[in-house]
């Protein structure tokens, strides 16, 4: 929204603040590119909202037992929630297996987004998409950002991060104890008119 504000001349500064349901977010154009302030990231259960059987602090890393199989998940909240787990490599029959059975987890009562993570190495990762309510997606930039929580918290990657999807890359920085910062592109894919009666 903020690049078709701005590319279409109807905002006539490179940075623009939104107001949506989860708070106030700043973006601004930087050369060709977009950087888009994504916010804290939400970690504690109450917050995602995830339900364990028992109370605990974070979920990461934690066994998520679903289908007959044990899952490790990391999950957090991006303004939705999102729970991650690591592939050894992308498989879009696994991510079609085991995507709608996690989103619909008791254990997540709002259902969840779910990130499948191949690190490839300390900096870059790729990822695909299971968004709640939709199914596979080839880009999502709150799956983007909880997918690179989940790398940080786990340990597997540093602080800035970028991530491969199937519909290009991004780069998601967390400083510590910092909001997320997304950069990419933003293209028109449509334009369309919408007449009032």
């Amino acid at each position: 929204m903020a690049a078709y504000l701005i590319e279409s001349g109807r905002w006539p500064k490179d940075e623009i603040r939104i107001e949506t349901i989860s708070g106030m977010y700043a973006l601004r154009r930087a050369g060709k590119q977009y950087e888009a302030d994504m916010g804290e990231p939400q970690l504690a259960p109450d917050d995602i909202p995830f339900i364990p059987p028992v109370p605990i602090e974070r979920v990461v890393n934690y066994p998520l037992p679903a289908d007959g199989n044990m899952f490790a998940i990391t999950a957090c909240s991006t303004g939705n929630p999102h729970c991650s787990l690591f592939v050894d490599q992308l498989d879009e029959s696994y991510v079609d297996r085991v995507g709608p059975v996690l989103e619909r987890h008791p254990a997540f009562p709002h259902r969840t987004n779910v990130e499948f993570i191949h690190v490839l190495n300390h900096r870059e990762i790729e990822v695909a998409f299971w968004e709640r309510g939709v199914g596979r997606t080839y880009a999502s930039g709150t799956g983007s950002c909880g997918a690179t929580v989940a790398s940080i918290l786990n340990g597997k990657t540093g602080r800035q991060v970028t991530v491969h999807t199937k519909a290009g890359k991004l780069v998601v920085e967390w400083p510590e104890n910092g909001r997320l910062k997304l950069t990419s592109t933003a293209n028109v894919v449509a334009e369309g008119n919408y007449l009032e009666a």
